[in-house]
């Protein structure tokens, strides 16, 4: 837990000051799972970039603290990209993703039971897209009067000053956990009726 909390927090309050002090801009990646995919809530995804945060485990609390501490630098142009489940095409290994730990969880020879939710929504979004569009929010916040970033606000989003200050991208393609196997195996050419 200590180490979650000096990367995710830590680190990143003291990359924002940095940025802070040399005038440069930042984008905080953080994740969906600041959210409870509606376990207590009620909210279910997609989520709005204002939508109530309710993590339920450290690694969401982990980027959550770390959103605010960005955020919460005076002086510092940061905004929070927050991004949901990842896959790509040229993954080396099926341990780079958590939609491919699926497949690989698939492909060992154990065909025991096995339980995955079939509620919760996930929005598996490609890498290459989400880098295309962190270019175009770096590219926004380089312009002078750029809508994007805390500004020196020195608040986090509860700042009214009209800046963007948190991000939401995602596929639309939607699916559960239970589909996602499904997906995985079938790409895969392994039989998922254990699952």
């Amino acid at each position: 837990p200590q180490r979650t909390l000096a990367l995710n927090v830590d680190s990143s309050l003291c990359l924002a000051k940095e940025c802070a002090r040399v005038g440069a801009k930042l984008i905080y990646i953080s994740t969906e799972y600041v959210f409870d995919g509606g376990l207590k809530s009620g909210q279910y995804p997609p989520y709005l970039p204002d939508a109530q945060p309710m993590p339920v485990n450290l690694y969401g609390e982990s980027k959550l603290g770390g959103e605010k501490a960005v955020l919460s630098v005076a002086g510092a142009s940061a905004v929070v990209v927050r991004i949901p489940v990842l896959y790509a095409y040229d993954c080396h290994d099926l341990g780079e993703s958590a939609s491919l730990v699926m497949a690989k969880s698939l492909l060992c020879k154990s065909k025991s039971p096995t339980t995955v939710d079939h509620w919760g929504e996930r929005f598996p979004t490609l890498v290459d897209d989400i880098s295309e569009i962190l270019r175009l929010i770096m590219d926004a916040m380089m312009r002078e009067n750029n809508p994007i970033g805390a500004g020196g606000a020195g608040t986090d989003a509860d700042a009214n000053d009209g800046r963007i200050r948190r991000i939401h991208i995602s596929s639309t393609e939607q699916c559960t956990k239970y589909e996602l196997v499904q997906i995985m195996a079938e790409i895969v050419g392994v039989d998922a009726s254990h699952v």
